[in-house]
């Protein structure tokens, strides 16, 4: 279970964290992303555009596996890509806001996270409570979450607003995802969008949402990735 702590040099001076299990929680389907990510992660991974079954809110999901609790680009808790999404990059750290404040915005550790609980570590602190640099990475990427909170909630109010927003329905050999649910899964609406008016066009561009849309759709090529990946861990286990 988690225990998130307001990071304090005092009380965790002498905190540290294992890098080698920073992804022991990792191992899930689906990476929540920010639009800004969206170039580092349609090379690597398909993007979909999930609806949260209780407030109706859209988000920008890296797909990771195939089936639930599947990451398939975890290897003996090695990230096997080239970019890690930077909702997993930042473990075990959170940022807490008040009224979408960031300046006052506060660092959380989970206390319990296996990184954390690690014998060996890097410091978060120095002798001098001077933050360390792995924290000061952390920060950084945390900030960077949380700024785009609201750039993303723009860009799916402008999605509904031009009708972009469509359901997806995978079609995935039963053999690899005997478990996945595309219920809840949308995508940009293709022919929707070559369909805009130039006007309408224009200010997708000028807001940077028009490169994303076209991201996005590119990335559902990587879907063969997953299932490619699929197969060579199926074989390596019939293998072993």
């Amino acid at each position: 279970m988690s225990d998130y702590q307001i990071l304090d040099p005092k009380t965790h001076a002498k905190l540290t964290v294992e890098p080698a299990l920073i992804f022991a929680n990792a191992h899930h389907q689906f990476a929540p992303i920010c639009l800004a990510e969206v170039p580092q992660i349609a090379v690597n991974y398909p993007i979909f555009i999930a609806k949260h079954p209780n407030t109706g809110q859209f988000g920008l999901q890296a797909m990771l596996g195939l089936n639930a609790q599947e990451n398939l680009f975890l290897q003996e808790n090695t990230w096997q890509s080239a970019y890690v999404p930077l909702y997993f990059a930042t473990q075990p750290f959170r940022l807490s806001v008040e009224q979408n404040d960031l300046s006052n915005a506060k660092v959380t550790v989970d206390v319990e996270h296996a990184s954390v609980q690690a014998e060996t570590g890097d410091a978060l602190f120095d002798k001098n409570s001077n933050q360390s640099d792995i924290l000061k990475k952390a920060i950084a990427s945390l900030q960077q979450l949380f700024a785009s909170i609201q750039h993303n909630q723009n860009f799916f109010n402008t999605l509904s607003n031009y009708e972009l927003l469509e359901r997806v329905q995978l079609n995935i050999n039963a053999n690899y995802s005997s478990n996945l649910s595309t219920s809840a899964l949308y995508n940009i609406n293709e022919r929707a969008l070559n369909k805009l008016s130039s006007a309408q066009t224009h200010e997708l561009h000028q807001s940077g949402y028009l490169a994303a849309c076209y991201l996005i759709l590119a990335s559902k090529l990587k879907v063969q990735s997953l299932i490619n990946l699929k197969q060579h861990k199926l074989h390596e286990v019939e293998n072993a």
